[in-house]
């Protein structure tokens, strides 16, 4: 997932703030929107199945200097199934989203991955080249480490945070 700026928040505030989150609750909830990634039909089954086969799930995250600019509303409610809502647990807060990865951790990080070397690994797009799906406005995907193919030095991406998911991994959040 690319990060930056958001809702009137520096990137360096935001991740401060969920630090802070997860150490005084245990979890943060890291808010996203688009049609990309949908809790139900992608994030979940993916991150069960990454788990049931590695026994946790991360998020990769990378710097990008794009503004992304909404509303500065915070949402109060969160769904795990899009129908029934509860309120947002005290001392978390997620703003301009739509949906929420549920972490447990988030910690700077400092390597390259050989981007070309990884796949979608569900949905309608389901085995397209990373290098392929993630551009232009594209930019968080469920990926999956393809040990066919062969990297290149050419097309390393840099991850500058890793986060663990947890259990329910993705939320609705309004």
């Amino acid at each position: 997932m690319k990060i930056g700026p958001s809702t009137g928040e520096t990137l360096e505030a935001i991740i401060q703030r969920k630090r802070q989150e997860i150490k005084e609750c245990g979890e943060c909830f890291w808010g996203y929107g688009g049609k990309i990634c949908h809790p139900l039909t992608q994030v979940r089954p993916f991150a069960k199945q990454a788990v049931e086969e590695h026994g946790e799930i991360y998020l990769f995250m990378q710097k990008t200097t794009s503004d992304f600019d909404s509303d500065i509303h915070s949402t109060t409610e969160y769904s795990e199934d899009g129908q029934t809502y509860k309120s947002i647990p005290a001392g978390i807060r997620v703003t301009g989203s739509s949906f929420a990865l549920v972490l447990d951790s988030f910690e700077p990080a400092d390597f390259e991955i050989p981007f070309d070397s990884y796949i979608v690994g569900i949905g309608n797009s389901k085995g397209t080249p990373a290098t392929e799906y993630v551009k232009n406005r594209i930019d968080k995907a469920c990926l999956v480490l393809d040990g066919g193919r062969t990297n290149s030095e050419q097309n390393m991406k840099k991850i500058d945070y890793i986060a663990k998911l947890k259990p329910p991994y993705a939320v609705f959040v309004r």
